[in-house]
This record gives structure tokens, sequence and C-alpha cells, in this order.
């Protein structure tokens, strides 16, 4: 959300298709958002623009799947109160593709913002496998990723 708060738009449009909330499977979407979480994202882009925020239903493939997250959406939207997430949500690792997608929109923001930077750890010794740690700043001493 820095980079949207220092863009600072009057209106916020979001193209909703809801092709990664869950039951829509690979390559369509796959990444197995609950529906819940939807109107958690919708809350916090609220935040934005003074709340003038526009969600536009751009179709989808799984009717149950979309009626649950639109119905997120729209208690967002009119302040019901949200569920909290469970922890054991909370606690899942992201989706590897949905890692990489932000690494990209980093690596191109980062060279327009000054707000984003990106580091890579490795996870414990002999996993061989690479972590990504995001970090989000608001000031103006990032560097480039490497």
């Amino acid at each position: 959300m820095p980079i949207a708060n220092e863009f600072a738009p009057d209106v916020v449009l979001v193209s909703s298709g809801f092709d990664a909330v869950e039951g829509h499977q690979p390559p369509l979407g796959g990444y197995k958002l609950t529906a819940k979480c939807f109107g958690y994202l919708t809350k916090q882009l609220m935040g934005l623009a003074g709340g003038r925020l526009v969600l536009a239903l751009e179709g989808g493939h799984d009717l149950t799947a979309i009626c649950d997250a639109s119905e997120a959406c729209v208690s967002a939207l009119l302040g019901i109160e949200l569920d909290p997430l469970p922890e054991d949500v909370l606690q899942q690792r992201p989706n590897p593709n949905a890692i990489h997608s932000m690494e990209k929109v980093l690596e191109v923001q980062s060279e327009c913002k000054t707000s984003v930077c990106m580091s890579r750890d490795r996870q414990a010794a002999g996993s061989g496998q690479t972590s990504s740690s995001i970090r989000l700043l608001r000031d103006t001493h990032c560097q480039s990723p490497n």
C-alpha cells in the first residue's frame, strides 16, 4: 500500500474476476485465496482515494466462488465488520506464483518509487530453496534490488 498511498489516487478502479479465489483451479487460478481475504483486500483499498472505490465484476468461472468473494467485498464496502482470518490461514506460505508476481512488480516499481525495497534471503541451511522477504519502506533510502 505504500506505493498506492504515494500515488494518492482520486479514485480506485478494480477489475474483480476473482480467479485467485478458492474454487478456480490452475492454470486459471490455483492461488486458493479465501473469499474472506477479498473482503480484507477491499477494506484495505477503501483507505485510498477517500474511500472512492469501484469494484467491477469482470467475469469468472466458478459461480459459488464468485458469489462468496463478491459477498465479502460488498460486506466490506458496507462497513460490516469482517470475521477475523483464522491463525492457520495467516501462517500459510504464499503461493510460489504469487511470490514471483510480487517480486516482478516490486522490481519494476522500485525503479520508479523510493518506498520499495526488496531483499532475498536463503532459508535454513540445506533446503536450497530461496525465500523472499519483501520490505516496503516509507523513506527515500532504498537501494535497487540485486
